[in-house]
């Protein structure tokens, strides 16, 4: 089982410039606490794939006017 602490999480997202409270990322811990990480990313991943394609993105810049 893994585990995961709220200084692993706050680190992760802190390089991807994202912020979370210490009060949402506890709620988090707690909801995800006893559960199989690779089931959760599997739900997710067919969440993901059930929901359709989305389109694809765009590399090409405005024209400048």
């Amino acid at each position: 089982m893994i585990i995961l602490a709220a200084a692993d999480i706050k680190n992760v997202l802190g390089a991807a410039n994202a912020n979370v409270s210490d009060a949402d990322l506890n709620r988090l811990i707690e909801t995800l606490k006893g559960k199989d990480v690779n089931k959760l990313i599997a739900s997710g991943l067919a969440k993901i794939g059930s929901s359709g394609s989305a389109p694809a993105a765009s590399n090409t810049k405005p024209a400048v006017q």
